[in-house]
């Protein structure tokens, strides 16, 4: 039960869409180009994976393994996190190409891959 905890420990995903891109405007220190677009950059932490995990309950002990038959009885869709009992599932998913493309810049479910 450890491994399969330390295996879903994985630091915030981090990553910038297009690798490079200067703005223009007056605050630029390298300079600003008045025939061109003004254009400024702008951070979003769109997942805030540390706000959020910090505002839900923490694993406190009573572990244990659930039988197939109550894996079953698990409703993923509606499970909103509220009950005393929380869980951790090992899945492995699968959705279609058209979402898979709809969300490239921000994985549904990235993973840690050890490489």
């Amino acid at each position: 039960m450890l491994n399969l905890i330390k295996e879903g420990v994985r630091g915030g995903t981090s990553f910038c869409t297009q690798k490079i891109n200067t703005a223009n405007n007056e605050n630029n220190p390298q300079g600003f180009d008045p025939t061109k677009e003004r254009t400024h950059l702008l951070y979003f932490d769109v997942v805030s994976l540390y706000a959020t995990a910090m505002l839900d309950k923490f694993p406190q002990g009573d572990y244990e393994w659930l039988e197939n038959q109550e894996l079953e009885n698990i409703d993923c869709i509606t499970y909103d996190g509220a009950d005393e009992t929380g869980y951790i599932l090992k899945v492995d998913l699968g959705y279609p190409e058209t979402l898979q493309d709809a969300t490239v810049d921000l994985p549904l479910a990235p993973e840690k891959e050890l490489s």
